[in-house]
């Protein structure tokens, strides 16, 4: 079901965002929204959670920057090949 919310900006730039908004993206404080835009329009944004990074290890660290590394080079995978993958591994 598609829901519709408005944002308002406050006097210091910040932006009051919804309980519902909230809890239907699964965010909490410190998690962050990325927005794109494009011609002077939002074109998409992507809720990320916020993980901190004492609690992993040096190899997970480690291939984390080499999977940003290959994002950044334009290297990605797609949405149908990451959910191939997912679907094999069960």
């Amino acid at each position: 079901m598609e829901e519709l919310f408005r944002l308002k900006i406050g006097s210091k730039r910040q932006v009051t965002v919804p309980q519902r908004l909230l809890s239907l993206l699964n965010l909490v404080e410190g998690d962050e929204i990325q927005v794109t835009v494009e011609n002077g329009q939002i074109e998409s944004t992507q809720a990320y959670k916020s993980v901190p990074t004492a609690l992993l290890s040096e190899e997970i660290i480690s291939k984390i920057k080499a999977r940003e590394k290959l994002l950044v080079e334009g290297k990605g995978i797609d949405l149908e090949n990451a959910l191939e993958k997912i679907s094999t591994r069960a």
